[in-house]
């Protein structure tokens, strides 16, 4: 079985369904790992510095399975876009990527983070996976996903 394959358009902020042959389109597992766990609204830790009655995000199923799911990307929202703000982004990545390492589907993940230009915020991840192989995933401006929630 395979998941159905998820897209998303950096140039229009959003995602949806790949179409293939006017049916929904397969595969790309590992993407939509990636997508939901940077895109799902992880619970902020006791040590964000937010309003915990503004911020009650988190993904609903945690509650039943123990896990965690999700980044606190959304946390960046009313932040200034320099380095600081992309090694705070980077952290929160590699926190929302953890799981693939310790669930085995990952050997190593590198996530590289760069601004190429004003209010752009362009994120490399290279996921070494446990079968030898590698996959690069490239969001060109991870900025706009951010601020676009706000």
């Amino acid at each position: 079985m395979t998941d159905i394959s998820l897209i998303y358009d950096n140039t229009q902020l959003s995602g949806g369904y790949s179409i293939a042959n006017g049916d929904l389109a397969t595969g790309g597992d590992l993407y939509n790992a990636i997508y939901i766990s940077l895109l799902t609204w992880r619970k902020p830790s006791d040590t964000d510095l937010v309003d915990k009655s503004t911020y009650q995000h988190g993904f609903w199923a945690d509650a039943y399975t123990g896990l965690t799911t999700g980044s606190r990307l959304y946390l960046l929202q009313n932040s200034k876009l320099n380095y600081e703000t992309a090694s705070r982004a980077k952290t929160y990545i590699t926190e929302a990527l953890q799981w693939m390492i310790d669930q085995g589907v990952a050997e190593k993940i590198i996530i590289k983070t760069d601004i190429p230009a004003l209010n752009t915020l362009m994120i490399y991840i290279d996921i070494y996976k446990t079968d030898g192989t590698n996959t690069v995933v490239k969001f060109d401006n991870l900025w706009d996903m951010i601020q676009s929630n706000n």
